[in-house]
């Protein structure tokens, strides 16, 4: 795997997470990916495992966190906003790591503008890869944990026809990479199940 950078810039909505009980998670991107650490008490958002979909550990105990402690803020109705609590008793809330009662809330904080791509890898022939493949006007894209942008529309299929290939999850083999003019072949492992996504 090699570090990537690609020049770019999009709004991200910020926030933290809230508990009545006065636990206040440090601030956050939607496109974070947040963990509950019940070993820590704190909610964690460390970087994605790269090209899988696999849970990574706690930043701050090592912990290996499973599906379950996802928490998944970027679809989350906001409980706050500027830490004032709303009327909104439709409110998605999850379990509070510091008290275990279902309590802690979206606090929206407003949209920030981030730049560059933080953190994103090159993958290297033979690597194992996960994906989200969507069909948008007519074009393939694939996404997949800390793959550099570069590659999300830049890819062919060993032995397969694009317009054999419907929307999902699946697991690839990376065949080979190419980064002067991006690509990258894949062959197809198998479609991922639900019960495996992140």
């Amino acid at each position: 795997m090699t570090a990537s950078s690609n020049n770019i810039e999009w709004p991200a909505g910020e926030a933290s997470m809230l508990c009545e009980c006065s636990y206040e998670s440090p601030l956050f991107c939607f496109d974070q990916t947040l963990y509950r650490c019940n070993t820590c008490q704190i909610v964690d958002f460390p970087l994605p495992t790269p090209f899988l979909y696999n849970p990574p550990a706690c930043t701050n105990c090592g912990n290996r966190f499973s599906r379950d402690d996802r928490i998944k803020a970027a679809t989350m109705s906001p409980r706050y906003v500027l830490s004032e609590k709303l009327d909104n008793e439709n409110a998605d809330l999850v379990d509070c790591p510091r008290c275990g009662n279902r309590s802690l809330g979206l606090n929206s904080t407003g949209v920030q503008y981030l730049k560059g791509e933080a953190d994103t890898l090159i993958p290297e022939r033979g690597q194992k890869l996960h994906g989200l493949l969507m069909r948008m006007a007519g074009e393939l894209h694939l996404s997949s944990p800390r793959l550099s942008s570069m590659f999300c529309s830049n890819f062919d299929f060993d032995g397969v026809n694009d317009d054999e290939i419907k929307n999902g999850h699946y697991e690839f083999r990376v065949l080979d990479v190419r980064t002067r003019t991006p690509k990258l072949v894949l062959q197809f492992i198998r479609r991922i199940p639900t019960s495996e996504w992140l």
